[in-house]
This record gives C-alpha cells, sequence and structure tokens, in this order.
C-alpha cells in the first residue's frame, strides 16, 4: 500500500513539481496562514487548487529552510516510498 495517498492527478503534478527547484506556475497569494516558523502564506494555482508559499519572510541567517523542506518533500517522490507491509 503506497505511504502517499493523494489523487492521480496531484500525484502528477508532485512528479513534475518534484524534478525542479520552481513550478513555474503563476499564483495568487491569498494571505498569510497559520503562525509557524515558516510563516507560509496561502496560494491559488489553477484555478481552484490551494497549497501553502513557504517561506513567508526571508530570516537572513544563511539557513535555506525552503530548499531543505522541498528536498525532504522530494525524497519520497524519487524513492517511490511504500509503506512496510
Amino acid at each position: 500500500m503506497p505511504f502517499r495517498d493523494f489523487s492521480p492527478e496531484l500525484e502528477a503534478i508532485a512528479a513534475t513539481w518534484a524534478t525542479s527547484a520552481s513550478s513555474g506556475e503563476a499564483f495568487e497569494a491569498l494571505g498569510s496562514f497559520g503562525s509557524s516558523e515558516s510563516q507560509p502564506f496561502q496560494v491559488r494555482i489553477r484555478g481552484d487548487m490551494l497549497g501553502l508559499g513557504k517561506p513567508g519572510t526571508r530570516k537572513g541567517d544563511g539557513i535555506c529552510r525552503a530548499a531543505h523542506e522541498k528536498i525532504a518533500s522530494d525524497w519520497p517522490i524519487a524513492l517511490s516510498c511504500r509503506s512496510r507491509q
């Protein structure tokens, strides 16, 4: 059974986005979302798809947090992670 349980449409998007640093897609920023360390903001793409943009602000300490998160989220796709059966 796959670890990831998303629709085929979202899996296709994830597979495409996992191969590049930026999707290049236009998005509409809808405002801040939550109060986490990265201060994300909600975005809308493709008309009705919602997501989060990170980081919401630049920290200035030289730590590439967004890059670290992207790498961590792309690894399961690259490795085709599956749950243990």
